[in-house]
Order: C-alpha cells, then structure tokens, then sequence
C-alpha cells in the first residue's frame, strides 16, 4: 500500500505542472510592456507580461453592457466564467483578468480590452486613488498591425460602454502608461 501511495503521488507530482504549463502554453494571445514613469528600481527594468487564455464571449460582452448600469457590481456580472487571463505585475503580483475582448478597427490595429478583478497596484503613481468600493480595474491595449502598441488603464473611473468591446477607456488621449508593448507567442 506504500508503495502505491508513493507511486501516486510521483505520478501527481509530475502531471499537475504538465498540466498547468499545458494550459498557459495553450493561451490565446500574449503580450509584454514597460510602464511609463515608474522608477527603475520598482520594476527592475523587467518587462512585464499580459497572458490571455481566452477570449471572452458575446454572452459575456453582454453581460457587461448589462452592468454598466450600476459599475460596482461589474464583477457579479462575470462570477462563474472561466478566468480569461492573467496580468504579471512586478514582485511576483499576478492579477486575474476575468474579461478579455480582442476588437480590429478598421486602419488594421487591435484593441485588446480587459477588466482585472481588483484595483491594479500603480507603484509608480503615488497620486494614484481609487474608490474603497472599486473592485476592478480596466486595462485597453492598443495594437498595431506590426505587433507593436500601447495601452491605459482606467481605476475607479474612467471608462465607458462599447458595444464592440463591452467596455472601454473613456479617454484614449490621455498619456500611455502601459509603452512598448510588444505581441509575443502565445506558446
């Protein structure tokens, strides 16, 4: 009987990381940044990683235009769809995307829309606030056709309805935070 137990548990020891590196190596889209402004020292000039597992879908977008109506319960919108992604902050944070939207415009770029379930930690903006009640921080990447782009993101406020994405930033004229992005295999 100890000898089974070993067994099963050798077994187990080795199919749960092949399994779990099986799932990212599967994702739909990856993507890495530098952020603008933050000090060297923060993110160790690293860059940092979004990685996409899947897409969200019309049923989902709905459901979030449907929330729209009252943001602070976005979330409760979403509470038992698959996670969609996962955003790799500095110090080892790792933030759950629970919506992701990949839209094309019309000049070739990409918009890849995310809503992160809980307020981002911005280390390098030490005037940035949210709400106590905030439970979700929206993240817009822009995409040229060449693989390169930028992106915002919006806490407490700062973002709006779209019928294409469900949700997007309100002002896309603002600075970039997110600078140098860069597509990257998503296997």
């Amino acid at each position: 009987m100890n000898r089974l137990c070993i067994a099963l548990f050798a077994a187990l020891t080795i199919a749960i990381p092949v399994a779990l590196s099986a799932e990212v190596a599967h994702g739909v889209a990856q993507y890495s940044f530098v952020v603008a402004n933050a000090p060297k020292d923060a993110s160790g000039n690293a860059r940092l990683r979004v990685r996409l597992m899947r897409w969200s879908t019309d049923e989902e977008r709905r459901q979030v235009l449907a929330a729209l109506d009252e943001p602070a319960k976005l979330l409760s919108a979403l509470p038992y769809v698959e996670v969609a992604g996962y955003l790799q902050w500095p110090g080892g944070l790792e933030y759950t995307i629970r919506y992701a939207r990949q839209i094309t415009r019309p000049d070739g770029s990409t918009d890849i829309v995310m809503v992160v379930e809980r307020p981002l930690w911005l280390w390098w903006d030490p005037a940035a606030t949210w709400a106590a009640d905030q439970q979700f921080s929206v993240v817009q990447i822009r995409v040229k056709k060449d693989g390169t782009g930028d992106g915002r993101i919006a806490t407490g406020t700062g973002f709006k309805r779209d019928n294409d994405s469900g949700i997007a930033i309100s002002d896309t004229t603002k600075p970039a935070v997110l600078t140098d992005v860069r597509r990257e295999s998503a296997s």
